[in-house]
């Protein structure tokens, strides 16, 4: 008797021998018998269709339907274009069900005439071999489950749904009366289908019952390959629009649903960036989607504020690029190091692409990247005929930065690290300014910014008050400040060729601290340079993989390049000249190393050093403390050099912080502050106690790591200035 199943399971095939066998096993095996298995072969070329042909002989339940190489979405429209069963569930060859899920969810969608049900799912890890489930796999923010919903009684509870289409049961009835499809886009097939299914069926569920084991980290998979077809993104956000349309939402509801898709889009493009893969294509996608989008269909004040609000005003000035098909005259030679810089490479070069000045050529060195960088690199040079690749072996930025002035055709020379960008303007402002003052070297500011809205302009140095701005000046004229008006980072700063090349200044071959015997070295040495007021270099601070960020593997680095420096000074006669100037910038050279270490070991390092040469390098106890521009640096290292032992210091830091925290807590509380006060007045006791507690139980090295630089950053960054 040929009775109508109960579910028909589609199963698109392509190229899945590896993973096949499991899959089909979990189907055959279903404690739910009434079952149809629909296999669409999608053109496989390897052995897929013969086990398939294996499993039909030995259960009649399976069926083989083929196809060209169509994608699944066409797979799965040709599954159900024949499926009989009453309800139809989908499942990716490459994923298995358990047992008892389809039976389970059946006996529920059954005692509730559901039009869906939507379970839960496993993922299984296949670079670790783990297997858990995640709060969005599991539905874990929906809190109507086990209840009868649809998208009128709950829409964006409903829209925040996951999304797959192999998680649940769909009335195939309903199915065929909507003519509801899947696209036949590459990938991206089941966001459109789950959005058509949300707005045509008016009893939904969802539940805790666990149906797929989901395989990740599949590099042939689907996913593996969306940024190599991002356009497929962009595509089912516009087929989307149009099945919300013909479904008649109210506008309201239409900006959701397409709210929602522009989060999938810029959620996609973080990912990727994460995983560190070639972004020129992603970048370029969604650069074109933007320029075209109507910005009405999301509302302008949601593409204002919501989390990717500043990627999508870049993706906005990025289309306004006009590429150089010819070379202009050369003024500025952009020098940019560039070591698995994929993350960040797009956002770096099309900030200088951006500049409205366009007299400029981009020099970019490969120090022997092992990701896509150089592949991004030669990508933007097809595009602009000012970009210059050249590649070394792995040789760290000062070495980089040395070929690159060697190939520069520019007047002038500028550094910029390739997690940095700079704002418009910047280059123009500070070519202006050296023509104008006939400069060896430009100084601006530069500003720390987190990757995303917030830039922080730089506090005052120490010698900012004492320097003139926009007018030239030497070290004949400052001695004793030369060295405490700037940072020794390249970032912000202009110099001129011929004088470079006159004093045969080069980066040291360091892998780290290299820089500031370059820049300051040419500070020095200058016949005249000029401090201008402006902050348009941005620099950043969220990558983990900076030099900056691995210090600790080589702490004393800093110091071997100071010495180079002093000797290099002493050879070329200036140290005499700008002693005063040299203490003062030892002592802020040591606190900031000190305050910027994470491990106790190499804190203690550069602790053991400092006691070592306080006297014949700093001279801290020759001069008053009014001999040390830097006053609040000399009180830091003058309490530090009290205690024996570097540990004791920080534990003495960390019980004074808590004093000032409570301190702050009562002040804040009388003068009730704002909600978002109130929240530091919450956060802060919390991170002290566990902070002295941490002293407590493991020792001054776990509160090293991580009281002494969280606590003194969170007070003295946020709540102090």
């Amino acid at each position: 008797m040929n009775t109508q199943p109960k579910v028909s399971v589609i199963v698109p095939v392509y190229n899945a021998e590896k993973y096949l066998p499991e899959c089909l096993d979990s189907l055959i095996h279903q404690t739910l018998k009434e079952i149809e298995i629909i296999c669409v072969d999608d053109g496989s070329t390897d052995g897929s269709v013969e086990i398939v042909k294996a499993y039909q002989e030995k259960d009649g339940r399976i069926h083989l339907l083929f196809q060209q190489h169509e994608f699944a979405g066409a797979a799965r429209n040709r599954g159900m274009d024949a499926a009989r069963g009453e309800y139809i569930a989908f499942l990716d060859a490459d994923d298995f069900y358990a047992l008892d899920g389809l039976e389970k969810l059946y006996e529920k969608a059954v005692e509730h005439d559901l039009d869906m049900i939507k379970g839960s799912s496993w993922l299984m890890n296949m670079k670790t071999g783990e297997t858990a489930t995640t709060r969005y796999y599991s539905h874990g923010g929906f809190d109507l489950k086990n209840q009868v919903v649809n998208f009128k009684m709950a829409p964006q509870k409903c829209l925040d749904l996951r999304d797959v289409a192999w998680n649940g049961l769909y009335r195939r009835s309903l199915i065929q009366e909507k003519g509801l499809r899947f696209n036949n886009l590459q990938c991206v097939n089941d966001r459109s289908f789950f959005i058509a299914c949300v707005l045509n069926f008016q009893r939904i569920m969802v539940v805790d019952t666990f149906l797929t084991t989901y395989r990740t980290h599949l590099s042939d998979s689907l996913v593996g390959i969306r940024h190599q077809k991002f356009e497929c993104q962009i595509a089912s956000y516009y087929i989307i629009k149009d099945i919300a349309r013909k479904a008649g939402v109210s506008k309201l509801m239409m900006q959701r649903i397409l709210q929602g898709e522009l989060k999938q889009i810029f959620a996609w493009h973080d990912m990727f960036t994460a995983q560190s893969v070639d972004m020129c294509h992603v970048e370029d996608v969604i650069t074109q989607f933007v320029k075209e989008l109507d910005v009405s269909d999301v509302g302008e004040d949601h593409v204002r504020n919501f989390p990717w609000a500043h990627t999508f005003e870049r993706m906005r000035q990025r289309a306004k690029i006009v590429y150089a098909t010819e070379l202009p005259d050369i003024k500025i030679s952009v020098i940019i190091p560039c070591y698995n810089s994929v993350a960040y490479l797009c956002e770096c070069l099309d900030s200088v692409l951006g500049q409205g000045f366009r007299e400029f050529e981009i020099i970019c060195i490969d120090d022997g990247s092992s990701d896509a960088t150089l592949d991004m690199l030669r990508e933007y040079a097809r595009r602009d005929c000012r970009m210059v690749v050249l590649q070394q072996n792995h040789g760290y930025a000062g070495r980089a930065r040395n070929l690159g002035m060697e190939h520069a055709r520019g007047d002038y020379f500028t550094f910029i690290d390739s997690d940095d960008k700079i704002q418009p303007g910047f280059l123009k402002e500070l070519y202006d300014e050296a023509r104008k003052n006939q400069a060896d070297v430009v100084v601006a500011k530069r500003a720390t910014w987190d990757g995303k809205r917030r830039a922080v302009p730089p506090g005052n140095y120490a010698g900012d008050h004492l320097i003139p701005q926009h007018k030239a000046f030497s070290t004949d004229d400052y001695p004793d400040y030369i060295l405490n008006f700037t940072t020794g980072a390249p970032g912000g700063k202009l110099f001129s060729k011929a004088f470079i090349e006159a004093e045969n200044l080069t980066y040291p071959p360091l892998p780290r601290s290299e820089d500031f015997f370059f820049v300051l070295g040419a500070v020095v040495y200058a016949r005249r340079v000029v401090l201008v007021n402006t902050c348009k270099y941005l620099y950043r601070t969220n990558n983990i993989n900076s030099l900056e960020s691995t210090k600790d593997r080589t702490p004393m680095l800093f110091w071997d390049a100071t010495l180079q420096f002093k000797d290099e000074l002493i050879r070329r006669g200036y140290f005499d000249r700008i002693k005063r100037s040299w203490n003062t910038s030892m002592l802020v050279r040591f606190s900031y190393n000190l305050g910027t270490v994470k491990q106790y070991e190499s804190y203690l390092a550069i602790f053991e050093k400092l006691r070592e040469i306080k006297d014949t390098e700093i001279e801290l106890e020759n001069h008053p403390k009014e001999y040390f521009f830097e006053t609040s640096k000399y009180d830091e290292v003058k309490q530090m050099l009290t205690f024996d032992v570097g540990g004791d210091y920080l534990l003495a830091e960390v019980k004074r912080l808590q004093k000032q925290v409570n301190r702050l807590n009562w002040e804040m509380r009388k003068n009730e502050k704002s909600a978002r006060v109130g929240r530091m007045v919450l956060y802060l006791p919390r991170l002290i106690k566990r902070g002295v507690n941490c002293v407590k139980n493991n020792g001054v090295v776990i509160t090293a790591e991580k009281a002494w630089l969280k606590i003194k950053f969170f007070v003295k960054k946020r709540l102090i200035k």
